[in-house]
């Protein structure tokens, strides 16, 4: 079932992943192509390693920083499809926090679980942040 549930999200995330990065090789200047064959780079795959990876560096980070919240974000497809069974082999965190309180009336458990998941998507924003301003300043 965890498996279905994995093939679900990534089949959800691909349209928008691959959108980013589409729009991530839009903004890449044809002029930094055309430096790089002046300065050697003759092969397509030399200016694609050495011009169009570092330029989506941001965009890979932000996309695997969304993804990554995103994949924390599943309590709809788990409460609509699966309800955390068989024998719990879907319960994710969001979905457990969601029964302590709501079903078995365990709230301090719950909003502890919510704390928790809270502290881990603000940590990986913060990163993400800290990341941004990092490649500003170094580029």
């Amino acid at each position: 079932a965890l498996f279905v549930l994995a093939i679900i999200g990534i089949w959800d995330q691909l349209a928008v992943n691959v959108t980013l990065f589409v729009a991530g090789l839009a903004m890449v200047p044809r002029d930094y192509y055309d430096a790089a064959a002046l300065d050697g780079a003759r092969h397509p795959i030399d200016r694609a390693l050495l011009v169009t990876v570092p330029m989506l560096g941001p965009m890979v980070v932000f996309v695997l920083v969304i993804t990554v919240v995103r994949a924390f974000r599943v309590f709809d497809l788990v409460a609509v499809l699966t309800q955390g069974d068989p024998l719990g082999s879907t319960d994710v965190l969001l979905y457990h926090s969601f029964r302590e309180a709501f079903q078995f009336f365990n709230v301090g458990y719950g909003s502890a679980i919510a704390i928790v998941f809270f502290i881990i998507v603000f940590g990986l924003m913060w990163l993400r942040l800290r990341m941004d301003r990092h490649a500003r300043q170094s580029g």
